[in-house]
């Protein structure tokens, strides 16, 4: 495969029509002429970050949404806490008040 990269949009444009697969194996293969396999190895490293990057926002978003779920789940837990507390104290107060009359 002879294919002339000056600049990424090149490699995007051939990518988009033979594939990124086909791009990483001319490069390691080595099929390119020198100047276009580095605009290609700058293009799959620069794919290589961008796909790290959203790996890593993916993880903080989900992080994120886990301590809110555990916030919001913790949150219902202690009002549930504090129901059965004004529960058992109005129950102590009922016999109370039964046991005086």
């Amino acid at each position: 495969m002879m294919a002339d990269f000056g600049k990424m949009e090149d490699v995007d444009s051939w990518v988009k029509q033979n594939g990124e697969e086909k791009l990483r194996e001319a490069v390691q293969i080595g099929t390119l002429h020198a100047s276009s396999e580095r605009v290609a190895r700058a293009w799959i490293d620069r794919k290589e970050r961008i796909d790290a990057e959203l790996e890593r926002a993916a993880a903080v978003a989900a992080a994120r949404d886990a301590a809110e779920s555990a916030k919001s789940s913790a949150f219902w837990t202690m009002v549930a806490a504090a129901a059965a507390a004004v529960g058992a104290i109005a129950t102590a107060a009922q016999a109370y008040w039964s046991a005086r009359s």
